[in-house]
């Protein structure tokens, strides 16, 4: 009697360590952020890897970096809880789950794609076919408008007049939180393209959302700690017009 009993207290002992090593192997993957995250919605994937963040904007066709910075440079922007990732950017907090591996398009990324303008067209009008919520309040016939913007674009389009097309396209929306911007000499190229219903004064610098957002910060926030993250203050300023 007093064998079996020590074999079953045995071999609930040996149950419980078991059972303790795995809730606290899954405590441990909880609390640590490694690993590669994919939002809820809006087609973002975060990969981390020690105190390193690179985030992703993605859609079926496409995975482009589009942050990287240090864990720390986020500070209570960044945190995990339960089994859910919370990225806070302005007033917009992004929560994403773990998934084992990287999607195909991250994996098979063609980079000389970069410098294909249909491809670039391809991407943007796939990133708001799959995410853009607002096509019927804005009176916005997708397919149509698609069709069209595409009929403009050839492989031998330069990137100022992909940009100037691109940016007519998003135009038709009438929707303030809607912007595309492009390096400064390629919008300078592409508002050269245009014919102005007016003189255009030279004499005024002109600045994009980031610029100003550089500019204010450097201004007006002294404290290295705060300038590390300026996402809140390119939010800022691009509600300035």
């Amino acid at each position: 009697m007093n064998n079996k009993l020590s074999v079953i207290m045995g071999c609930l002992l040996l149950l419980f360590v078991i059972s303790c090593q795995e809730k606290k192997k899954e405590k441990e993957q909880e609390a640590s952020l490694d690993g590669i995250w994919e939002s809820i919605g809006y087609g973002r994937l975060a990969h981390i890897k020690k105190d390193h963040i690179t985030l992703y904007e993605t859609s079926a066709i496409s995975c482009y970096p589009i942050m990287e910075e240090e864990i720390t440079g986020l500070g209570d922007e960044l945190r995990i809880k339960d089994d859910t990732l919370q990225l806070k950017d302005g007033i917009n907090i992004y929560q994403f789950v773990r998934r084992d591996e990287f999607p195909q398009q991250c994996v098979a990324m063609d980079e000389t794609k970069k410098q294909d303008a249909l491809y670039n067209f391809e991407v943007l009008a796939s990133i708001f076919k799959e995410h853009y919520a607002y096509f019927e309040m804005r009176n916005i016939k997708w397919d149509s408008l698609y069709t069209q913007t595409k009929s403009k674009i050839t492989t031998q389009t330069s990137a100022p007049e992909l940009f100037m097309i691109m940016e007519e396209m998003l135009d038709q929306f009438n929707d303030g939180h809607i912007d595309i911007e492009a390096p400064e000499e390629i919008e300078d190229q592409a508002d050269s393209l245009r014919e102005p219903s007016q003189p255009v004064d030279t004499s005024i610098t002109r600045y994009s959302d980031f610029s100003v957002a550089k500019l204010v910060g450097d201004h007006y926030l002294k404290d290295k700690e705060l300038t590390k993250n300026s996402r809140v203050m390119r939010w800022e300023s691009s509600m300035i017009h």
